[in-house]
């Protein structure tokens, strides 16, 4: 039956209607989605736009040789030639793009944080407010009951799942009571990474760290302990790693490779050896404190110690070429290198400190007993105790959280209720009729 008019003027009934009449088509399809998850412009006019765009399909740029994935998925003409009626369809293809297709998984976590915008006096609400969007029609209170515990028991479950995620990357350096982050082989990360700021050193520079290598390379690629850069001897950056089994400086070798201007302004790539070679499975604190101008024998220091151990902290002062302009606007990487899979770093990393100066000996974080120098900018911990992703130094710098996890209660309720969302849009009936 047609409906009475009046409730044609609500956009949710006017999508109802139509399910219930007939079967939409992709651009429907599309349209509706967006619709529902807060994001469709509905402004009329204007240039065509990439399908990625959430501006309605009408506007979408169309290739005959190149079609739109979602459009095609839900029988989207050709463009070839002209067609009388579309074809009807329901296939496996459809249900999996709904289900893992990354536009439709975008969809439900804009459709999620719409909801968190927006003021509910319970879950309870919110969930009947989700139920009239998705569906355009009020929810049964059983409706909303099985909703309701759907929502808790995934939050439990991504909880779970994040504490259990955790474990596989919280390592302890031997002897040592304190966390430490494990990278690599058997640990759910690869890369840590802060996002570039202005603040990052351009000039003098000390990196230091509490390391644990588990393996090295079987070729000559750098096991990267921190870096802001991609590994483009073309691009600028710097690098501290140890090397592989096959590098020109020998096996496990502490080095800093460093791309910026030399004394006569042309970009040059250097690597800086320390000849200091670090055993397997062993703990120990490394160091380089970077006098960026000077290209002297004291010009670049690097500092080793074995932790736990007697033997005293090792320094050794090397020459370098690189002058300035060494700052690229990448992030700050742990365990790696930014935009880049490769060279990665197989073990445990703790206690990163950077600073914007070349500190001393006097200075450096294996005295404990020593003050912190103005110039640290950032002091990386990773026990759960100071925040296991935070700056414990400044209110920035903090290190972007993983994709591979959750890491606290607020992501797992989000990430649930992104979920609810999914759950509803793919249960929507009006996807379906024919």
């Amino acid at each position: 039956p047609t409906p009475e008019k009046a409730k044609l003027k609500d956009p949710q009934n006017r999508l109802y209607w139509h399910a219930n009449i007939r079967r939409l088509n992709a651009e429907d399809i599309r349209d509706s989605v967006l619709f529902i998850s807060g994001e469709l412009d509905s402004k009329l006019g204007g240039p065509s736009v990439k399908g990625s765009e959430p501006r309605r399909s009408i506007y979408t740029i169309m290739k005959r040789n190149v079609q739109d994935p979602v459009l095609g998925a839900f029988d989207l003409p050709g463009g070839i030639k002209s067609v009388a009626q579309r074809d009807v369809t329901t296939t496996a293809n459809q249900a999996l793009m709904m289900i893992n297709g990354d536009w439709f998984l975008k969809r439900a976590n804009a459709l999620a944080r719409t909801l968190r915008a927006k003021t509910f006096t319970n879950d309870r609400e919110m969930i009947a407010f989700l139920h009239q969007m998705t569906y355009g029609k009020k929810a049964e209170p059983a409706e909303i009951d099985l909703l309701s515990s759907f929502l808790s028991t995934q939050e439990k479950r991504i909880e779970a799942k994040a504490d259990n995620n955790q474990q596989t990357f919280i390592g302890q350096i031997t002897q040592n009571c304190e966390e430490s982050i494990k990278l690599g082989k058997g640990s759910t990360l690869t890369t840590l990474s802060v996002p570039f700021s202005k603040s990052l050193p351009e000039q003098d520079f000390t990196i230091e760290a509490s390391i644990q290598l588990e393996s090295i390379y079987e070729n000559a690629a750098v096991n990267t302990i921190a870096s802001q850069w991609t590994g483009n001897t073309k691009h600028q950056g710097w690098s501290l790693g140890v090397t592989s089994q096959k590098s020109a400086y020998k096996p496990r070798n502490l080095i800093l490779q460093l791309v910026g201007n030399n004394s006569s302004g042309q970009l040059t790539y250097e690597v800086v050896p320390s000849n200091y070679h670090l055993e397997l499975h062993k703990p120990y604190y490394v160091a380089v404190s970077v006098k960026i101008s000077e290209t002297g024998e004291s010009g670049i220091q690097f500092y080793v110690k074995e932790l736990f151990s007697e033997k005293p902290l090792q320094s050794v002062f090397v020459k370098h070429k690189v002058v300035s302009d060494y700052r690229p606007e990448n992030a700050l990487a742990f365990g790696g290198r930014d935009k880049t899979s490769g060279s990665r770093w197989n073990g445990l990393i703790d206690n990163v400190r950077l600073s914007r100066s070349a500190l001393s000996q006097k200075e450096l974080l294996i005295h404990q007993s020593a003050k912190t120098p103005a110039s640290v900018i950032g002091f990386w911990q990773f026990n759960n105790q100071s925040g296991l992703l935070k700056n414990s130094v400044a209110n920035a710098l903090h290190i972007t959280p993983p994709v591979e996890t959750s890491l606290g209660p607020s992501d797992a309720r989000q990430q649930a209720l992104a979920d609810l969302c999914h759950v509803l849009l793919n249960s929507n009936q009006f996807l379906y009729l024919d």
